[in-house]
C-alpha cells in the first residue's frame, strides 16, 4: 500500500500510488457546532492510481476510516 495523503488549506487528497484498491469507509462530513447537521455516511473505493479529494468547509469536519487491506486507521480533518 503506497496511499499519499495531501492536506492543504482548501482541499484534502488521498492519492493511491500502490497496486490494489484503498477504501475509505464511514465518510462522514458533519458541522462542527451541530453534531446532528451531517450528510448521509459514504463509502469509497480508491483505485490503484486514482484519487479521492474533497474540499474543506469552514465549521465542518470530516471523519472517516482508512482501510489499506488488513490495516485501517481512523482519520479526522477539520474543515
Amino acid at each position: 500500500y503506497a496511499s499519499v495523503i495531501e492536506n492543504d488549506a482548501s482541499r484534502y487528497r488521498i492519492r493511491n500510488n500502490g497496486n490494489t484498491v484503498v477504501v475509505i469507509d464511514e465518510f462522514k462530513d458533519c458541522a462542527v457546532k451541530k453534531e446532528k447537521d451531517c450528510q448521509p455516511t459514504t463509502k469509497h473505493h480508491i483505485l490503484a492510481g486514482r484519487s479521492f479529494e474533497f474540499e474543506k468547509q469552514a465549521g465542518r469536519e470530516y471523519r472517516f476510516t482508512l482501510v489499506e487491506g488488513e490495516s485501517s486507521k481512523k482519520l479526522d480533518v477539520k474543515g
